[in-house]
């Protein structure tokens, strides 16, 4: 091995060195050094930040409308109170009548991916607004249970936004609809009113089948929503929500995701497809596939967003 003597005011040293040294020094003095070159120093772009001055005057108007209708619904028969109800789901009751909702999923039954048969099987609806695919799940044959929030506080709600609800309560279930509906089908649905958040296997079980629609594109953080599905699925779960189709369009890969805020309809996120697939992955299933995407308007317009069905197994 190479040999080196290095001197300092009368003392030496002499040192076996790699013969490579000098490359080594030469490096680490490159790393070193501040590459001041490669620094470009630029203007921010020119962008506006929206604040929310639209969406806090309609909520309030919302909070003000909302409350005035709880009133008045105190005094009105049950028959007013079904017509009258703000309904999200169309739903067939006992009587021949149908519930006026602000979507008709009914058609999208044969192509969504139900399982033909669940009875002897237990199954979980999450997010279950008013129960449209919780009914359905009974009609299959299953033990069926449905969680939703109670209460339009309990939504999980910009922080500004929430104090409007706080400030001024709106006397009106969340889960009135749900409720009218449960008893005009002579349903046996079990209610669990609590956030997808709190979710606990110790305290509900785990379910044959799981089924979350609509439920990702409101929360704040639906990763941890994912994760707390998985913990409750035994056999297997059915995710329909919303996304962005221009996103996969650019051809980057999954990652990508407009953020909403979640003052519009209350819709934080939209993701793309391979995104939304990939979140799925990362909660902790093993088994993800696309069962199917559609467009479905609600009531009174022409095109709604695309959403897909992911079927997910542990």
């Amino acid at each position: 091995m190479p040999k080196r003597t290095l001197g300092y005011r009368g003392f030496g040293l002499t040192l076996e060195v790699p013969e490579n040294i000098g490359r080594v020094i030469r490096r680490v003095r490159r790393e070193r050094a501040t590459p001041t070159e490669n620094l470009v120093v630029a203007p921010p772009p020119a962008f506006e930040v929206d604040t929310r001055d639209r969406q806090r005057r309609y909520w309030s108007e919302f909070v003000a409308n909302a409350s005035r209708d709880a009133d008045a619904q105190t005094s009105e028969t049950d028959a007013d109170v079904v017509s009258s109800h703000p309904w999200y789901h169309t739903i067939d009751l006992l009587d021949g009548s149908v519930t006026p909702g602000r979507f008709d999923h009914r058609r999208l039954v044969p192509h969504y991916g139900l399982p033909a048969d669940l009875r002897g099987k237990t199954a979980l609806d999450v997010g279950s607004g008013d129960g449209f695919w919780a009914f359905e799940l009974e009609r299959l044959g299953a033990e069926v249970t449905s969680l939703d929030v109670e209460t339009f506080a309990d939504v999980d709600l910009p922080r500004a936004l929430h104090a409007i609800f706080v400030e001024r309560p709106v006397n009106l279930s969340f889960r009135r609809g749900f409720e009218m509906a449960h008893r005009r089908r002579g349903s046996r649905i079990k209610l669990i009113n609590e956030p997808i958040y709190d979710l606990d296997p110790d305290e509900v079980g785990t379910f044959d089948f799981v089924h979350a629609g609509d439920i990702l594109l409101h929360l704040r953080d639906p990763a941890l929503a994912l994760q707390r599905l998985r913990t409750v699925t035994a056999g297997e779960c059915l995710i329909a929500d919303c996304f962005d189709p221009a996103l996969d369009a650019l051809g980057v890969g999954p990652g990508l995701t407009r953020y909403r805020g979640g003052w519009d309809d209350v819709t934080w996120w939209t993701p793309a497809l391979s995104t939304l697939v990939q979140m799925v992955i990362d909660a902790g299933f093993a088994d993800v596939e696309v069962v199917t995407t559609y467009s479905l308007a609600d009531r009174g317009s022409a095109h709604g967003p695309w959403r897909a069905v992911l079927r997910a197994r542990p």
